[in-house]
């Protein structure tokens, strides 16, 4: 399914309301749903000046985890799909939930459980319901508020991961089980 274009107008005159840099990875083709006010405000071509007074970027694709490492990103709206989850968890990013189907809904409830971040709830593509600009800057201004929760999980993460850690151990007793069966 795609995204509606009320939605995409309603999350562009959000973003321009937002008075901060933004990263937005959206496809082409559905550029001709942005308010005209975003159109004037955004840069569309990271080739086209490096130097820019421009404060909104909206690409058809970024490298997510590069840009989630970045020191100046400071939250992340997301469907929740698990690698993004977690790359942005452990770079220890608050997120605002905004998921679809399948695991995305299961993800943001362990973002939100965690305190990492909020959920925009009701509102995938099969909902039908559009969520309007105040929403989602109230959403956007609540994760802000969750940066402690989303440091916590990094360092949970980094735990887990490093030799030792839980995920390290299991991952072993993991591959020594199926060595097992050959």
């Amino acid at each position: 399914m795609l995204p509606q274009p009320q939605q995409l107008k309603e999350l562009s005159q959000a973003l321009v309301r937002l008075n901060q840099p933004v990263v937005w990875s959206l496809r082409t083709d559905y550029h001709i749903h942005l308010s005209e006010e975003l159109m004037s405000l955004a840069q569309f071509d990271l080739e086209a000046s490096v130097a820019t007074d421009k404060r909104l970027l909206v690409v058809s694709w970024v490298p997510q985890k590069m840009v989630l490492s970045h020191e100046s990103i400071g939250l992340f709206v997301s469907h929740c799909g698990w690698n993004s989850t977690v790359e942005a968890l452990s770079e220890g990013k608050p997120i605002v939930c905004w998921s679809q189907f399948g695991d995305q809904l299961v993800n943001a409830e362990l973002v939100e459980r965690n305190k990492a971040g909020v959920i925009i709830r009701d509102a995938h593509l099969s909902s039908g319901r559009v969520v309007l600009e105040d929403e989602i800057l109230q959403m956007i201004e609540m994760a802000q508020t969750k940066g402690n929760g989303a440091l916590t999980v990094k360092e949970k993460l980094r735990l887990a991961w490093k030799t030792g850690g839980s995920s390290s151990s299991s991952f072993q007793s993991l591959t020594q089980l199926i060595d097992s069966y050959q």
